[in-house]
Protein backbone atom coordinates (compact mmCIF):
# COMPACT_ATOMS: atom_id res chain seq x y z
CA UNK A 1 0.00 0.00 0.00
CA UNK A 2 3.32 2.28 -0.42
CA UNK A 3 2.30 5.06 -2.38
CA UNK A 4 -0.87 5.80 -2.46
CA UNK A 5 -0.32 9.25 -3.84
CA UNK A 6 2.08 10.14 -6.46
CA UNK A 7 3.06 13.72 -7.51
CA UNK A 8 3.35 13.12 -11.01
CA UNK A 9 3.26 16.55 -11.87
CA UNK A 10 5.25 19.05 -11.39
CA UNK A 11 8.13 16.71 -11.03
CA UNK A 12 11.01 17.24 -8.67
CA UNK A 13 12.55 20.04 -8.89
CA UNK A 14 11.22 21.00 -12.12
CA UNK A 15 11.88 24.59 -13.58
CA UNK A 16 8.79 26.09 -14.84
CA UNK A 17 8.03 29.80 -16.62
CA UNK A 18 4.10 29.71 -17.60
CA UNK A 19 1.33 29.99 -15.05
CA UNK A 20 -0.97 28.75 -14.16
CA UNK A 21 0.61 25.47 -12.85
CA UNK A 22 -0.81 22.39 -13.63
CA UNK A 23 -1.22 19.71 -10.44
CA UNK A 24 -1.92 16.01 -11.04
CA UNK A 25 -1.54 13.38 -8.08
CA UNK A 26 -1.83 10.12 -8.55
CA UNK A 27 -3.73 8.07 -6.41
CA UNK A 28 -3.75 3.96 -6.41
CA UNK A 29 -6.67 1.80 -6.25
CA UNK A 30 -6.16 1.36 -1.82
CA UNK A 31 -6.66 5.44 -1.24
CA UNK A 32 -9.40 6.59 -0.29
CA UNK A 33 -10.12 10.88 -2.42
CA UNK A 34 -12.16 11.52 0.42
CA UNK A 35 -8.78 12.19 2.67
CA UNK A 36 -7.01 13.60 -0.25
CA UNK A 37 -4.92 16.89 1.24
CA UNK A 38 -2.59 19.25 -0.11
CA UNK A 39 -0.62 22.01 1.42
CA UNK A 40 1.25 24.42 -1.29
CA UNK A 41 4.17 26.17 0.76
CA UNK A 42 2.21 25.65 4.15
CA UNK A 43 -1.20 26.78 2.40
CA UNK A 44 -3.92 24.51 1.95
CA UNK A 45 -5.45 24.21 -1.44
CA UNK A 46 -7.15 21.32 -0.85
CA UNK A 47 -10.41 22.79 -2.33
CA UNK A 48 -8.21 23.33 -5.54
CA UNK A 49 -8.59 19.87 -6.84
CA UNK A 50 -10.77 18.01 -8.90
CA UNK A 51 -10.66 14.21 -9.03
CA UNK A 52 -10.20 13.55 -12.99
CA UNK A 53 -10.43 8.96 -12.87
CA UNK A 54 -7.70 8.13 -10.97
CA UNK A 55 -6.13 11.39 -10.26
CA UNK A 56 -6.19 14.90 -8.35
CA UNK A 57 -5.94 17.69 -10.41
CA UNK A 58 -5.14 21.63 -9.78
CA UNK A 59 -4.68 24.81 -11.42
CA UNK A 60 -2.56 26.88 -9.23
CA UNK A 61 -1.28 30.73 -9.66
CA UNK A 62 0.42 32.91 -7.19
CA UNK A 63 -3.08 33.46 -5.71
CA UNK A 64 -3.02 30.34 -4.21
CA UNK A 65 0.54 30.78 -2.78
CA UNK A 66 2.58 29.79 -5.67
CA UNK A 67 6.30 31.88 -5.62
CA UNK A 68 7.08 33.28 -8.51
CA UNK A 69 10.14 35.48 -9.80
CA UNK A 70 11.76 37.29 -12.83
CA UNK A 71 15.29 37.29 -11.64
CA UNK A 72 15.61 34.10 -9.99
CA UNK A 73 13.05 31.13 -9.85
CA UNK A 74 11.32 30.69 -6.58
CA UNK A 75 11.18 27.13 -5.19
CA UNK A 76 7.91 26.36 -4.42
CA UNK A 77 6.68 23.02 -1.70
CA UNK A 78 3.67 20.86 -2.42
CA UNK A 79 2.78 18.02 0.05
CA UNK A 80 0.03 15.93 -0.65
CA UNK A 81 -1.01 13.28 2.00
CA UNK A 82 -3.95 10.44 1.60
CA UNK A 83 -5.56 7.30 3.90
CA UNK A 84 -5.91 4.02 2.79
CA UNK A 85 -9.33 2.01 3.15
CA UNK A 86 -7.90 0.92 6.67
CA UNK A 87 -6.67 4.82 7.68
CA UNK A 88 -2.70 3.78 6.22
CA UNK A 89 -1.52 7.45 5.48
CA UNK A 90 0.83 8.23 2.73
CA UNK A 91 2.75 11.52 1.99
CA UNK A 92 4.51 12.47 -0.97
CA UNK A 93 6.51 16.04 -1.32
CA UNK A 94 7.76 17.55 -4.06
CA UNK A 95 9.61 21.28 -4.98
CA UNK A 96 9.76 22.54 -8.05
CA UNK A 97 10.72 26.24 -9.19
CA UNK A 98 8.55 28.72 -10.99
CA UNK A 99 9.91 31.86 -13.33
CA UNK A 100 7.81 34.65 -14.97
CA UNK A 101 8.71 36.69 -17.70
CA UNK A 102 8.38 39.97 -15.44
CA UNK A 103 7.12 40.59 -11.86
CA UNK A 104 6.50 44.19 -10.10
CA UNK A 105 4.41 45.70 -6.89
CA UNK A 106 1.75 48.17 -8.14
CA UNK A 107 0.09 50.20 -5.36
CA UNK A 108 -2.75 52.80 -6.12
CA UNK A 109 -0.57 55.39 -7.45
CA UNK A 110 -0.41 52.99 -10.77
CA UNK A 111 2.51 52.02 -12.48
CA UNK A 112 4.12 50.33 -15.56
CA UNK A 113 5.36 46.43 -16.04
CA UNK A 114 6.75 45.40 -18.90
CA UNK A 115 9.17 42.41 -20.51
CA UNK A 116 12.51 44.06 -21.62
CA UNK A 117 14.61 40.52 -22.83
CA UNK A 118 14.66 40.74 -26.23
CA UNK A 119 14.96 36.47 -26.01
CA UNK A 120 12.00 36.22 -23.99
CA UNK A 121 8.98 34.66 -26.13
CA UNK A 122 6.87 37.63 -24.38
CA UNK A 123 8.94 40.22 -25.15
CA UNK A 124 7.39 43.87 -25.46
CA UNK A 125 4.24 43.16 -23.78
CA UNK A 126 3.63 46.37 -21.33
CA UNK A 127 1.15 47.02 -18.73
CA UNK A 128 0.07 50.18 -17.54
CA UNK A 129 -1.85 51.03 -14.74
CA UNK A 130 -3.06 53.91 -14.60
CA UNK A 131 -3.67 55.67 -10.58
CA UNK A 132 -6.59 54.51 -8.56
CA UNK A 133 -7.22 51.35 -10.37
CA UNK A 134 -6.07 48.97 -7.46
CA UNK A 135 -7.12 50.44 -4.17
CA UNK A 136 -4.25 47.89 -2.37
CA UNK A 137 -0.49 46.76 -3.79
CA UNK A 138 -0.51 43.80 -5.83
CA UNK A 139 2.13 41.64 -7.21
CA UNK A 140 1.60 41.89 -10.87
CA UNK A 141 3.08 39.81 -13.22
CA UNK A 142 3.76 38.43 -16.70
CA UNK A 143 3.61 34.76 -18.18
CA UNK A 144 3.72 32.51 -20.74
CA UNK A 145 -0.20 31.22 -20.41
CA UNK A 146 0.34 27.41 -20.34
CA UNK A 147 -1.73 25.45 -22.97
CA UNK A 148 -4.25 27.97 -24.20
CA UNK A 149 -7.37 26.62 -24.69
CA UNK A 150 -9.19 26.92 -28.34
CA UNK A 151 -11.50 29.08 -29.66
CA UNK A 152 -15.00 27.52 -30.26
CA UNK A 153 -14.48 27.18 -34.11
CA UNK A 154 -11.32 25.21 -33.19
CA UNK A 155 -8.76 27.62 -34.34
CA UNK A 156 -5.74 28.01 -32.19
CA UNK A 157 -4.44 31.63 -30.65
CA UNK A 158 -2.52 33.32 -32.30
CA UNK A 159 1.12 33.99 -30.92
CA UNK A 160 1.97 33.01 -27.71
CA UNK A 161 -0.36 33.77 -24.68
CA UNK A 162 0.08 35.87 -22.18
CA UNK A 163 -1.36 35.16 -18.56
CA UNK A 164 -1.17 38.60 -16.33
CA UNK A 165 -1.32 37.97 -12.62
CA UNK A 166 -2.80 37.49 -9.92
CA UNK A 167 -6.02 35.95 -11.85
CA UNK A 168 -8.73 37.35 -9.98
CA UNK A 169 -7.82 40.44 -10.22
CA UNK A 170 -10.25 43.90 -10.79
CA UNK A 171 -9.05 47.44 -11.61
CA UNK A 172 -11.40 50.15 -10.96
CA UNK A 173 -9.99 51.77 -13.86
CA UNK A 174 -9.00 50.80 -17.66
CA UNK A 175 -5.75 49.19 -17.73
CA UNK A 176 -3.73 48.88 -20.81
CA UNK A 177 -2.02 46.13 -23.00
CA UNK A 178 0.56 46.43 -25.44
CA UNK A 179 1.66 42.81 -27.30
CA UNK A 180 4.12 42.41 -30.19
CA UNK A 181 3.26 40.40 -32.99
CA UNK A 182 5.23 38.84 -36.00
CA UNK A 183 4.14 40.05 -39.80
CA UNK A 184 5.33 36.82 -40.99
CA UNK A 185 2.50 34.49 -38.65
CA UNK A 186 0.16 37.10 -39.86
CA UNK A 187 0.55 35.56 -43.82
CA UNK A 188 1.32 32.09 -42.51
CA UNK A 189 -1.93 32.09 -40.71
CA UNK A 190 -4.16 33.78 -44.08
CA UNK A 191 -4.81 36.69 -42.19
CA UNK A 192 -5.86 39.44 -44.61
CA UNK A 193 -4.10 42.65 -42.72
CA UNK A 194 -3.56 44.07 -39.68
CA UNK A 195 -7.43 45.01 -39.68
CA UNK A 196 -8.12 41.74 -39.70
CA UNK A 197 -6.14 41.38 -36.12
CA UNK A 198 -7.90 41.20 -32.66
CA UNK A 199 -7.26 40.89 -28.82
CA UNK A 200 -9.28 38.31 -27.05
CA UNK A 201 -9.25 37.31 -23.28
CA UNK A 202 -10.42 34.51 -21.42
CA UNK A 203 -13.84 34.73 -18.87
CA UNK A 204 -14.47 33.06 -15.99
CA UNK A 205 -15.77 30.30 -17.60
CA UNK A 206 -12.79 29.60 -19.60
CA UNK A 207 -13.87 31.00 -22.45
CA UNK A 208 -12.33 33.63 -25.32
CA UNK A 209 -14.31 36.69 -25.65
CA UNK A 210 -13.22 39.57 -27.55
CA UNK A 211 -11.10 42.92 -25.72
CA UNK A 212 -11.10 46.57 -26.46
CA UNK A 213 -8.70 46.97 -29.74
CA UNK A 214 -7.64 50.75 -29.68
CA UNK A 215 -4.84 50.65 -31.96
CA UNK A 216 -3.02 48.69 -34.11
CA UNK A 217 0.83 50.04 -34.90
Amino acid sequence: WNNMCNIVSPEQFQGMNSLPVRIVVQLNEAANPKTFKALLNGKNITGKFQQVEEAMVATVGPEDGLRIAASKAKANTLITSVKGLHKALDIDTKVFFVKVEAITTIGHKGGVIEVTEPESPLFGVRVEIPEGALTSPKAISIAVRDNPPLFENGDSPLGTAVEIGPSGTTFAQPISITFKYDPSQIEEKGILGEQSLGVFALDNKGLWVPADLTQID
